[in-house]
């Protein structure tokens, strides 16, 4: 993870969010069964995120030890923590299954020599690539790595209600959200 130059900027805090939401269709050709499927296999890649660090001015008030009726306007200075980057997330669907498979179940496999019999079962994938840009977190100055580990992402992945097009193929929505860990705090 590369961090950036320390260049203060006045800026008003922008809200965490760790949570990156996606949605994107898996397109099911009209010969195959999608009545079938049982299994959704998601992954997803966060080697191109980086995390930047950026030393930002914000308003603060301070009570006056002096008189405790009045504050004194000032400034602090934090590290807010950005990813920036690409997720690339891939998903398959399975089994699918051939509307013509004959009667046994099995298709016979032309490439085989002697003839072997495929069992007629496939799956379908799909990708896509989110762009990222979140503050996920603000931390003091003094924390030297405030940068998570961007490997312990997590997510949560379903389908949505399948929709056939005007070809009968079958668009299946996958969903769901990918979960970018908190930053490190110092002790």
């Amino acid at each position: 993870m590369s961090k950036s130059n320390k260049k203060i900027s006045k800026q008003v805090p922008k809200p965490c969010n760790n949570e990156i939401p996606f949605c994107f269709s898996i397109l099911v050709p009209s010969k195959l069964d999608t009545s079938k499927i049982e299994y959704l296999d998601f992954t997803f890649d966060v080697s191109c995120l980086q995390c930047i660090i950026e030393p930002i001015s914000i308003p603060v008030h301070v009570d006056d030890p002096c008189d405790t009726k009045e504050c004194i306007p000032s400034k602090a200075l934090i590290n807010q923590i950005r990813i920036v980057g690409c997720i690339q997330i891939f998903a398959g669907l399975f089994p699918l299954v051939s509307i013509d498979i004959p009667q046994g179940g099995y298709i016979p496999n032309p490439a085989g020599s002697p003839p072997f019999l495929s069992s007629g079962l496939g799956s379908v994938n799909g990708s896509e690539v989110l762009c990222v840009d979140r503050v996920i977190c603000y931390t003091d100055l003094d924390n030297s790595d405030p940068c998570p580990d961007l490997s312990e992402s997590t997510f949560t992945a379903y389908t949505g209600t399948y929709k056939t097009d005007e070809c009968g193929n079958t668009l299946i929505p996958i969903k769901g959200s990918i979960f970018l860990p908190n930053c490190n705090k110092c002790e």
